[in-house]
């Protein structure tokens, strides 16, 4: 097989998302002999752009002021420059990340005679995200979606929750519809997961993800309110995002402002997944749930809620972790009373953890990849 094919991958700028750290140990572990990479990603500054390898080149296009106005506005003022970027690099095949990105790259290259190969990756469950929503915005997403993805020649989907959720709505692509779960571990990762001296006296609860509605922080705040009167322990959050006021909020009418921690984004969440105690996970939905397996590789025991979908594809209850029930705070509480009260339990969490976290190695997920888009440009 004749190399390297030009590999273009439109992705939201490298910030601090899991399809974005996904994204970038991804492109990190393709063979660079068979693939000749170029990342374009809207104007704006990413932390995750630093760790991208020498031999990948990164390209921002589109307005940057837009962002300062609308995320979303930004990412449209990307669809001239992204074709002229198509016209100019002529890649072999094209990898989309995030289902905005995939409209965009569709509305690109509308016209356009050259025919690409093209590899959309679906991250998140679409009728959650797009299909019960007042947002204008998000419905125009959901019937673009509806009414575009069979242009697409693959279709990966991060779990099989997602695929099946894809195919309910438009069972036609079932031909086109493959899993790949997400990059949970690379070597990275294991770099910096060496525990850092937490000055707490109290064991650590560690939740780590975007403020946003999605995550449920809400019910997590309430569930380490009732722990808390079983078993003195203390809450850090990393995260940013648009409900800080109300998390900051919740905190006070539960009077935990000296029992939670607030710490926001932090460039190595894992040296604190490998100082936690218990890592808990209390999403509404999820796609897959990177950190999940990031915890898991960072040698904590994990807490996830049961939510759709991924959690339970990575999961084995009471073997690898622990799965409750979604929006159900009482639950929650109990089952982190038990875990921390039971120290034995907790060291098996670990080890088949670590065990499980393996199977998402980038190494292993990179492979399948490049598998896939070997076959799409042999036919």
């Amino acid at each position: 097989m004749k190399g390297p094919f030009k590999l273009l991958v439109f992705a939201s700028y490298l910030g601090s998302g899991g399809a974005e750290k996904h994204t970038v140990r991804l492109l990190n572990h393709l063979d660079p002999k068979a693939f000749e990479i170029y990342v374009v990603t809207p104007n704006k500054k990413g932390t995750y752009e630093q760790d991208l390898l020498p031999h990948i080149r990164l390209i921002k296009i589109g307005s940057k002021k837009a962002f300062q106005l609308s995320a979303t506005l930004a990412r449209l003022s990307c669809i001239l420059p992204l074709r002229k970027q198509i016209n100019r690099l002529q890649p072999d095949l094209v990898i989309t990340v995030t289902d905005l990105h995939t409209l965009i790259y569709l509305y690109a290259t509308k016209g356009v005679k050259r025919k690409v190969k093209h590899i959309a990756l679906v991250q998140n469950t679409i009728s959650e995200t797009y299909g019960k929503t007042v947002s204008l915005t998000k419905k125009i997403i959901y019937s673009s979606i509806l009414s575009q993805y069979h242009k697409i020649d693959k279709i990966v989907a991060i779990s099989q929750g997602v695929a099946q959720d894809l195919l309910h709505l438009m069972p036609a692509l079932e031909q086109k519809v493959m899993i790949i779960y997400n990059i949970g571990i690379d070597q990275d990762l294991q770099t910096k997961a060496s525990p850092i001296a937490i000055s707490e006296n109290r064991p650590i609860v560690l939740a780590c993800g975007r403020l946003v509605p999605q995550k449920g922080y809400p019910y997590l705040i309430k569930a380490f309110a009732q722990m808390r009167s079983k078993v003195p322990a203390t809450l850090l959050i990393l995260g940013e995002g648009k409900l800080m006021d109300e998390v900051v909020q919740l905190i006070k009418d539960y009077r935990l402002q000296d029992h939670v921690k607030l710490l926001g984004f932090r460039a190595n969440p894992y040296e604190y997944m490998a100082s936690a105690d218990l890592f808990v996970l209390s999403s509404v939905y999820e796609g897959f749930g990177n950190v999940i397996v990031e915890a898991m590789a960072c040698n904590a025991p994990v807490i996830s809620t049961d939510c759709p979908h991924g959690p339970s594809e990575i999961i084995q209850h009471g073997i690898n972790g622990w799965l409750v029930p979604v929006k159900d705070p009482d639950k929650l509480a109990t089952s982190m009373s038990e875990l921390l009260l039971n120290q034995e339990l907790r060291n098996t969490l670990r080890k088949n953890g670590m065990k499980r976290a393996m199977d998402f190695e980038a190494s292993k997920i990179a492979h399948q990849y490049e598998k896939l888009m070997q076959s799409l440009l042999i036919n």
